[in-house]
């Protein structure tokens, strides 16, 4: 099926992406996992290359249910390995393959292809309803309605890529981009619940992820273009729609590229160049001619007569199946309104803070079991220099980095803990590092010793945490985050971005 086709596609361009913008230390870092399964490099290497390789098989063989479940195995051991923040779409991805598991199901008990193929497309576009809704919802805070919020601040990078220096023009690039965010997000869903105005929120959710993928957001765009595919008048076939008109494709998909070409910044972001820009400018390409091809199909469906009357796809008795991933996605999306977490919700960047309340909406009295707990570092000493760790451990260099600066950070204590084990592995001569953190409203005592792991350094006393990244692994002192609510990290030299 053409979503199932996109999503394997879409997390292979995840994978690819990633590649071309840190190399190979993306394959061999496994660094305060989020789940807590820590992988040794060789190891997590191998499953990043098994995970892509699956992937393409999905993307081959769609219809394939070992494929599918191959695949979903696979992401959830990539989702519980992901260093330090692991990226929404790729929890949306997992819950798309839940509903496609779901549908295999259906088929293997007996029930028949169009019931099977009718779960599949009702769970996803339930799923997708969720998420831009969510998005919007968590949008609705200070922070991020502020010019200096993640989006105002993405947009003042886009200008400055590519060279737009005049204040009036990136003020208003900056306030076009905070606005513009949330009518999307609260309009899109509203479209695609109205069947008849389904067509044109699809048209809508294309206009904005292209947007988006032209700020170099790509991958996270690739799998909500899966999603939207569920809506499409052809998503019940089982093969792939060609365009009707191969000349037009071609016109659409050479606007679509130069559009691409012209607009994508060229880097990651302020201070992250890639390690490979030639192969992220074709993945980048491709997704133009995808757009293309989506808008395409789009023009030649609201031109056809069930345009404003499209079929519902029924997945009759099967349907509570979809109404179970439903409520669990949406069970994890608004965790945070409960203080349970932050990450991995579809917060999206939103800036919404946890430890420090910040909702216009939710008050604070409802997130009373607030797990927000970070530990301060009074005074740190023994920590080497930039060039006494192993050059090629970057992550080495981040929990360093971070560590350095104890002034501006506030850490999560499984984060804290590890980093500290890092740096003392990834030292040439074993330091001896001796830190007065408070934690809780009591203080501790810490001394590393030389390659101590994270368990041992944990002083008497002191609460035992969970290997989970539920919350930013570090919160910025500052109140005010502008790439999101754990910041940026950035180099010794504050030459590069490291996080």
């Amino acid at each position: 099926m053409t979503v199932i086709r996109l999503l394997a596609l879409a997390l292979l361009a995840h994978e690819l992406l990633y590649l071309t913008r840190d190399g190979e230390e993306y394959l061999k870092r496994c660094f305060v996992p989020t789940l807590g399964l820590r992988l040794g490099s060789r190891v997590h290497y191998a499953l990043h290359l098994v995970f892509m390789a699956a992937c393409g098989w999905t993307a081959v063989q769609p219809d394939a249910v070992a494929a599918h479940l191959a695949v979903f195995v696979l992401l959830l051991l990539v989702i519980a390995s992901y260093s330090l923040r692991v990226s929404n779409h790729l929890v949306l991805s997992a819950f798309f393959l839940a509903a496609a598991l779901a549908a295999d199901g259906v088929r293997l008990a007996g029930g028949s292809a169009a019931e099977s193929r009718a779960l599949l497309l009702v769970g996803v576009q339930w799923l997708m309803i969720a998420t831009y809704l969510l998005a919007f919802t968590h949008k609705l805070n200070r922070s991020f309605l502020s010019l200096d919020g993640y989006a105002g601040n993405f947009a003042a990078f886009m200008c400055w890529d590519r060279g737009l220096e005049a204040p009036y023009l990136v003020d208003l690039v900056r306030r076009y981009a905070v606005v513009s965010t949330l009518v999307y997000e609260l309009g899109i869903p509203v479209l695609l619940i109205v069947p008849q105005t389904r067509n044109v929120g699809v048209l809508a959710g294309i206009a904005f992820h292209f947007g988006l993928a032209l700020l170099g957001i790509v991958n996270f765009s690739a799998v909500m273009y899966a999603g939207l595919a569920a809506f499409l008048l052809d998503a019940q076939s089982s093969t792939w729609p060609w365009p009707h008109s191969v000349p037009l494709f071609a016109a659409a998909g050479a606007v679509a590229c130069a559009m691409v070409w012209l607009i994508t910044p060229r880097r990651a972001n302020w201070q992250l160049p890639y390690r490979r820009r030639g192969p992220a400018w074709v993945i980048q390409s491709c997704f133009g001619v995808l757009t293309a091809w989506f808008v395409l199909e789009l023009a030649q469906t609201l031109a056809g007569p069930s345009a404003w009357r499209p079929e519902a796809p029924d997945p009759g008795r099967y349907w509570p199946a979809a109404a179970v991933l439903l409520v669990l996605y949406t069970g994890n999306g608004l965790a945070p309104y409960l203080g349970l977490k932050t990450e991995f919700s579809m917060t999206m960047f939103s800036n919404l803070h946890c430890k420090d309340w910040n909702h216009l909406v939710f008050p604070a009295p409802w997130h009373r079991s607030n797990q927000a707990r970070y530990l301060t570092v009074e005074r740190i000493e023994g920590l080497p220099d930039a060039d006494g760790i192993d050059a090629a451990d970057g992550a080495a260099e981040l929990a360093l980095t971070v560590l350095s600066h104890p002034q501006d950070y506030e850490y999560r204590p499984y984060f804290f803990f590890e980093a500290l084990e890092r740096v003392g592995r990834a030292a040439r001569q074993p330091p001896e590092v001796t830190v007065a953190l408070r934690f809780g409203g009591r203080g501790y005592t810490v001394t590393a010793s030389g390659r101590c792991s994270a368990a041992s350094l944990r002083p008497e006393g002191f609460p035992r945490w969970r290997r989970l990244n539920l919350f930013p692994f570090v919160l910025p002192v500052s109140a005010s985050a502008p790439h999101s609510e754990q910041g940026s990290v950035l180099s010794s030299d504050r030459e590069r971005q490291l996080f």
